[in-house]
């Protein structure tokens, strides 16, 4: 690190207690907070450097105070030709002295935290864990250096990184029945390619024999008991004893059981949608409409999205086919399926007639889907449906169809298509030998394997290993594991949707920067992305839930959901 990097990480800032846990409910906040100050106090003078002790090394320049005995030689033959100036200088301090050169402490090239899930931990040791796992996420971003974490119970080695959300997330998942041994503390640290500061939670003395002693150990066990279960934790490290005080029972459960995050549905909504059992939910059509499955095969619910200023209560339509859909499109007003009518997969229209769509079938031997395939995608997400040219063009495990009048073939060149803004016209992006087009326009500068991304009007993306390139020129560095769902317009420029890599943030990238939709995050299970309008719409992990936001305004439009109106 450059002398530069070492100032400029000096004198960075830790973020607010507030800033850092704004991934959780706000009611179990408090008390983590607690929890994390506390664990903060115990962790701080411990070792969070790869190098460094302060021991001298030399001497490495001059000072006007210091030892009498690192006084320089010149000062010495002045003290003895002439003593009145010295002591004149000597009480001016304008004396040289040697100074002393010392190995300083550096920030290491990561921290590495290692959480022991096995059965001991279970329970109040966990919220321990928590503030061990904050407090570092704190540290690492104060000091400039990334977070790695691991759970003994994985596969040595398998270190993650990410926002502490993310982190979060995935510790909250480690479990095991396990009683992880002191050798797989070794193994994880010989995995660790740069100096790192390590850290690791929960196993007892018996179980640390042996282990590197620049490893740092916080043993964490039950401590103290009320009417309502666990009430403290003793939390121990090599020098340092001391019984923190857990959050009041009601807030553990939730965050054990993984109800302490943020929801979307704090954010205040323009209005609440009433509908049971909406689930993938999509955005196959140009119109300001949502189509989700219900809990039968052969029905869709679709919503039209209000504009701002409208009616704050809408009604769910259910949309009832002839058989199981499995693919479906809003075009205009009408809603159009595919659906399967015996040994065939023929169209249906809803509402006004569409060309000859509802006379077009096909024998889904001809598309070499059996009957368990059937079952499969009327249950899962509903594939996309396009009108274009009279054809009808759809996405069926994972290869694209067109279907005609005269039958049906595979259209092998089709990488993916978008609605566009005449119910006709779809945007199919075509992958050729050595270039691609977008509704016969090319792209430049495109590789076979680079992924390509279409938004509004004639905005795409194109991703270039960690880069994507928009339309207009700009170019956007993304993190390779984060998920690229789509791309919108916000104030006229093209913007990329993504979420992090265990659904917990969603983030809108851009030229100018990136910025998170902190009160739009956590709890997500999946995102679809409007092709023309930024409507995002996001379905929730814990609850039967679809929220739909406007990216631009940063503001909830309406939300699905599992309750009825009186």
């Amino acid at each position: 690190m450059t002398d530069g990097a070492a100032s400029s990480v000096a004198t960075r800032r830790l973020e607010s207690w507030a800033t850092t846990l704004n991934f959780l409910d706000p009611a179990v906040v408090p008390g983590v907070e607690r929890l994390a100050r506390r664990m903060s106090l115990l962790m701080d003078g411990r070792r969070d450097a790869a190098a460094g002790n302060l021991e001298p090394n030399g001497y490495g320049g001059l000072s006007r105070r210091g030892e009498v005995h690192r006084l320089l030689l010149s000062d010495w033959l002045l003290a003895e030709a002439e003593p009145d100036e010295f002591l004149r200088r000597v009480t001016m301090s304008e004396l040289s002295y040697l100074e002393v050169e010392r190995v300083e402490p550096r920030p290491p090239g990561q921290i590495a935290a290692l959480f022991d899930s096995g059965p001991l931990q279970v329970g109040a040791p966990r919220m321990a864990q928590l503030a061990a796992l904050v407090v570092l996420d704190r540290r690492a971003r104060a000091a400039g250096v990334p977070l790695v974490v691991g759970h003994l119970a994985d596969p040595v080695g398998s270190w993650t990184s990410g926002a502490l959300p993310d982190l979060f997330d995935g510790w909250l998942r480690a479990r095991s029945p396990h009683i992880p041994q002191s050798a797989a503390v070794e193994d994880w640290a010989a995995t660790l390619d740069e100096p790192s500061a390590v850290w690791v939670f929960g196993l007892s003395d018996s179980e640390l024999d042996g282990v590197d002693p620049t490893v740092e150990h916080v043993r964490i066990r039950e401590a103290a008991w009320g009417s309502d279960g666990a009430s403290a934790v003793s939390v121990q490290t090599a020098t340092t004893h001391v019984e923190l005080e857990l959050p009041d029972p009601p807030t553990c459960v939730r965050i054990l059981r993984g109800r302490g995050l943020r929801r979307a549905g704090s954010a205040e909504a323009g209005g609440r949608l009433v509908g049971a059992g909406a689930a993938f939910a999509s955005f196959h059509g140009s119109t300001r409409q949502l189509i989700c499955r219900s809990d039968r095969p052969d029905e869709l619910l679709t919503l039209r999205i209000p504009d701002s200023g409208e009616s704050t209560v809408w009604k769910l339509k259910r949309k009832r086919f002839d058989g199981p859909v499995l693919a479906a499109s809003a075009i205009g007003r009408r809603v159009v399926g595919l659906v399967v009518d015996g040994h065939e997969l023929r169209g249906q229209v809803i509402g006004k007639r569409l060309g000859g769509a509802a006379t077009m079938s096909v024998d889904l031997s001809e598309l070499g889907l059996a009957l368990g395939d059937i079952e499969e995608l009327a249950a899962g997400e509903i594939a996309p449906l396009f009108f274009q040219s009279g054809d009808l063009l759809t996405k069926l495990d994972d290869r694209w169809w067109r279907i005609t009048r005269d039958g049906v073939r595979e259209d092998h060149n089709i990488e993916t298509v978008a609605a566009g803004t005449k119910p006709d016209e779809p945007r199919v992006v075509r992958l050729h030998e050595t270039r691609r087009t977008i509704s016969h326009r090319p792209i430049p500068s495109t590789r076979t394997g680079d992924r390509v991304v279409v938004g509004p009007a004639s905005t795409h993306a194109v991703q270039v290993g960690s880069v994507w390139e928009l339309s207009n020129g700009d170019r956007v560095a993304v993190d390779d594991d984060v998920d690229v769902i789509g791309l919108v317009e916000c104030a006229g420029e093209p913007v990329l949707v993504a979420c992090s890599p265990a659904g917990q943030l969603l983030r809108l990238h851009g030229a100018a920067g990136t910025s998170t939709l902190t009160k739009f995050s956590g709890d997500i299970a999946r995102v679809v992305v409007h092709p023309t309008l930024p409507l995002v719409a996001i379905e929730r992990r814990s609850d039967p839930r679809v929220d739909v936001i406007d990216v631009e305004l940063r503001a909830l439009v309406a939300t699905l959901s599992g309750e009825t109106t009186s």
